[in-house]
């Protein structure tokens, strides 16, 4: 009985470090024996010796009985959600990040420059500051950080914006639901921004209008089940 309480405690752990495999054991779209022979030698890697393809079978039906019941709950309130979420792009944005000493030093300098800018976001890390910005407002804001004080410029991105309800504050897997999107059709996610309602994804400008596209049939397409 031990032995079988572990195996579905490493059941449940590989299988929640395979997204694709999560989601299919959610919607009991998978087929057990199948992914009990794909997940088995993962399995027995951690463990260090043998276990038998049956137990990890079962785990796999036990656990997908379990996360099923509330996976419709959970899916509703997503899709409310992401159903009164609105969306904007803005392109010819750039992600510059400095030290942090830079920012704090020139803090009004830097204000002073974007201060008119229809488009800019700051995030604070460890040892730097990122800014999302106006491609146009770089030169003046090059006039008071010098190139040394520069760590990384990233060029040609663009910024998909995302409105939600105040829902979004209290229901997990929204984002997690927008990024597996993104990561489904292979659009790479250079920040991701959460301002209150607000959620803004930066992705390089050759991404933004597919990912955008995506969004917005995404949202379209569960509007309809709310009209």
């Amino acid at each position: 009985m031990k032995q079988e309480l572990s195996i579905s405690k490493l059941v449940k752990k590989v299988v929640d470090n395979h997204p694709t495999i999560s989601d299919c054991l959610k919607n009991k779209l998978l087929n057990y024996t199948s992914t009990a022979k794909l997940i088995k030698p993962e399995i027995e890697k951690i463990t260090g010796s043998e276990v038998s393809l049956e137990s990890v079978k079962m785990a796999l039906i036990r656990y997908s009985d379990e996360v099923s019941k509330d996976r419709s709950l959970h899916d509703e309130k997503i899709r409310k959600v992401i159903a009164e979420t609105t969306l904007q792009l803005r392109n010819e944005v750039i992600v510059l990040t400095i030290r942090w000493e830079t920012f704090v030093t020139k803090f009004d300098k830097i204000l002073n420059v974007i201060k008119n800018s229809r488009f800019f976001q700051i995030t604070q890390g460890i040892d730097t500051f990122s800014m999302v910005l106006e491609k146009k407002n770089l030169f003046s804001l090059m006039k008071v950080i010098s190139k040394e004080e520069i760590i990384d410029i990233i060029e040609d991105q663009s910024a998909i914006v995302l409105q939600s309800p105040k829902e979004i504050i209290t229901t997990p897997g929204v984002i997690s639901f927008i990024t597996n999107l993104f990561f489904k059709n292979g659009i790479n996610l250079t920040q991701v921004i959460s301002c209150y309602l607000d959620t803004i994804f930066i992705v390089n400008s050759k991404d933004a209008l597919i990912g955008y596209q995506l969004l917005e049939e995404t949202v379209n397409l569960i509007r309809r089940k709310y009209k």
